[in-house]
């Protein structure tokens, strides 16, 4: 199975030429560079034979020539030399340097700045430096914005190669998220969703594959806390099945504060409800588990419908919508994200395997309708929104880390039920000899000879 994740890694493998400049843009940029050095040489002609009227036409020229050209000669060349070579050489070394990146485009700079970069981020003992030197940039005025969409890339891949292995490990992806999190100052809006987006699926990596990281934790539960409405010394515990940051960021304080009870005090519910207890809390969490689940199915079916009876009036999908208007829509596939890893967490509280394996099984058939849908049923921004938000679930590592619990599910029923895993031995085996006999008594296929 593919997600729209592992577009990540298809980029990776494309020839070097897709990362520069198209063959027209080359040349113009080629006849640029010799249309200038062609009105250089004519100038410096025109100079050296004194061919314009220093008093008409030429004045201009020649005042360049007398204002600029000869102080700047004689103060940064001649009163120097010989020692005035260093700093015109460094110079002329970097001005071939720009020249040649000005006319072969890109891949002169570009592969060893992203080799270099990938080099940095692939070793956490050059975290910490990377940190510093990317911050201080930042505070200059400098965006850092390839920085921040390389490591997003390259914890994506991370995560397909973690879902691909037999043993998956997630503390390749914690190091990354870690890393995301602590270049706070880079971060605007859309950054600091995706902080909180790779935070939340890598902690739900490692609960599913064991090695739970407390620094992990509280870099989530610090982030979490900066997104949620505070009210007073505690903070607003909004659940909505209209999702927002805020909504979901809500939700991941529920789930944390099960492990902390410091934090569970500290929140509100809706009602203005405080010190809520872990069985309100857990129940809470469950009541919006089965809400979710109840408006992903009406969505699905009311898509069907539409697939159905094309030409019957369009269908209102605002009560099934569970993505508000307000959200833009390069926030949407973040959002969807962070919803499913909400919903791994609740089926790993509840030791509920089957639970996120129906909420994948509804993602797959959604999808489904949404590719088959005409595009002139729904409006062109609502069917764009869909897309956004289901397109890229269910990933690779959700896929995965539901046949983990599925794993670990059908091991626990062994452990209470022996006579189960008997039986299920048993069966296997009857499966087994029932191939080997039907391979033995093969009958020989005619080839159609007389």
């Amino acid at each position: 199975m593919k997600s729209l994740n592992s577009r990540s890694i298809r980029l990776q493998s494309r020839p070097r030429r897709s990362l520069g400049l198209p063959a027209h843009m080359v040349r113009r940029r080629l006849l640029g560079v010799l249309s200038a050095a062609t009105l250089l040489l004519t100038a410096v002609v025109v100079l050296r034979f004194r061919l314009l009227d220093p008093r008409g036409w030429g004045y201009a020229l020649y005042w360049i020539h007398d204002t600029l050209y000869l102080p700047l000669i004689g103060y940064g060349l001649r009163l120097f030399w010989p020692w005035s070579l260093i700093w015109w050489g460094v110079g002329a070394v970097f001005a071939l340097v720009w020249l040649a990146w000005f006319l072969s485009a890109p891949t002169l700079l570009q592969q060893p700045r992203l080799k270099i970069t990938h080099y940095l981020l692939s070793r956490p003992r050059y975290h910490g430096l990377l940190v510093k030197a990317a911050t201080w940039p930042a505070r200059a005025g400098f965006p850092q914005t390839l920085l921040l969409d390389h490591l997003e890339m390259l914890w994506r891949i991370r995560a397909d190669q973690t879902a691909g292995k037999r043993e998956p490990n997630a503390a390749p992806l914690a190091d990354l998220a870690l890393l995301y999190d602590r270049l706070r100052p880079l971060h605007d809006t859309h950054h600091r969703l995706v902080a909180l987006q790779l935070l939340t699926s890598t902690w739900v990596a490692l609960r599913c594959f064991g090695g739970d990281d407390s620094a992990l934790v509280t870099a989530l539960k610090t982030r979490v806390l900066g997104m949620l409405t505070r009210r007073g010394e505690g903070y607003l515990l909004v659940t909505h099945l209209r999702h927002t940051p805020i909504t979901l960021a809500g939700e991941l304080a529920g789930f944390l504060a099960r492990q902390d009870n410091a934090l569970r005090h500290r929140l509100i519910g809706e009602d203005g409800e405080t010190q809520l207890d872990a069985a309100t809390l857990q129940r809470r969490l469950g009541n919006h588990f089965s809400e979710r689940q109840t408006a992903l199915f009406q969505l699905h079916q009311t898509l069907g419908r539409v697939l159905r009876e094309p030409d019957q009036p369009g269908y209102q999908l605002d009560c099934h919508d569970p993505v508000s208007d307000r959200i833009e829509i390069a926030h949407l596939a973040l959002l969807g994200q962070i919803e499913c890893d909400c919903v791994a967490l609740n089926a790993l509280d509840g030791g509920e395997a089957a639970r996120f394996t129906a909420w994948l099984e509804h993602l797959h058939m959604l999808r489904f309708s949404l590719q088959a849908l005409p595009q002139d049923i729904l409006a062109e921004d609502r069917a764009e929104r869909l897309h956004a938000y289901y397109g890229s679930l269910p990933r690779d590592l959700d896929t995965r880390i539901a046949a983990v619990l599925a794993e670990q599910a059908a091991r626990r029923r062994t452990d209470e039920h022996p006579f189960d895993a008997g039986f299920e031995q048993v069966w296997r085996g009857a499966w087994a000899t029932a191939d080997l006999q039907r391979e033995q008594l093969a009958l020989p296929i005619p080839d159609g000879g007389a």
